[in-house]
């Protein structure tokens, strides 16, 4: 394996590493929101649980914008690798025409 194999190796495994990451946080989040919901329903009947329901319902909103937000680093973050990797693969052919003419 060349360097350069091994480094795209690394960066691939990077990124399904934080794939994984990602798709374990969204699970989290909806096991989070369906808790949630049956919770929000009981707490209606008290004040005080009606507060505790609103803070419950921002928290999940707010893990939900963050695994949002994850996703969408991720995607820019797996698209600037393909492009890196097609820029050496570019790179790699035209060295290689190089070498043929010479």
């Amino acid at each position: 394996m060349t360097a350069f194999e091994g480094a795209a190796t690394d960066k691939a495994a990077a990124a399904a590493s934080a794939a994984a990451t990602v798709a374990s946080a969204a699970a989290a989040t909806d096991k989070a929101a369906a808790a949630a919901s049956p919770a929000a329903a009981a707490a209606a009947a008290s004040p005080a649980a009606a507060a505790a329901s609103a803070a419950a319902t921002a928290a999940a909103n707010a893990a939900a914008a963050a695994v949002a937000q994850a996703r969408q680093q991720q995607a820019q973050q797996q698209h600037h690798h393909q492009q890196q990797q097609q820029q050496q693969v570019q790179q790699q052919q035209h060295h290689h025409h190089q070498q043929q003419q010479q």
